[in-house]
């Protein structure tokens, strides 16, 4: 898989300015080439503030701090995909002049209630 380091440097010079910067991708970086990873992981950390991304079937919010820069990390799964994988999502709330970041993670139970 390639996200390619032109679009994320088209991405970073159309954000120029922004208060917030977030990156959305189906995939997660470790899913890319290595040449691929290698070129834009970097890029993301250092130019984005929050990174989501998806296909993973679990949810393990977090900061990455990189040699490039930190950047908030969700991944999540799907709402509801089939019960072999986790099934659930993500409520983000930021606070920029606090620097301060709440998940509020929600699963599904298939059984015995099936709801959140």
């Amino acid at each position: 898989m390639i996200i390619g380091e032109r679009n994320v440097d088209t991405a970073v010079a159309q954000l120029s300015g922004s208060d917030l910067r977030i990156a959305i991708m189906h995939h997660p970086t470790e899913w890319l080439a290595d040449f691929d990873e290698a070129a834009v992981s970097g890029r993301l950390s250092a130019n984005f503030d929050v990174i989501f991304c998806g296909h993973t079937h679990r949810t393990l919010p977090q900061t990455r701090t990189t040699p490039q820069g930190s950047a908030i990390l969700s991944q999540t799964g799907s709402i509801y995909s089939s019960r072999k994988w986790f099934n659930g999502y993500q409520i983000v709330s930021l606070d920029a002049a606090k620097g301060e970041c709440t998940f509020i993670v929600r699963t599904y139970y298939d059984t015995p209630r099936r709801e959140f």
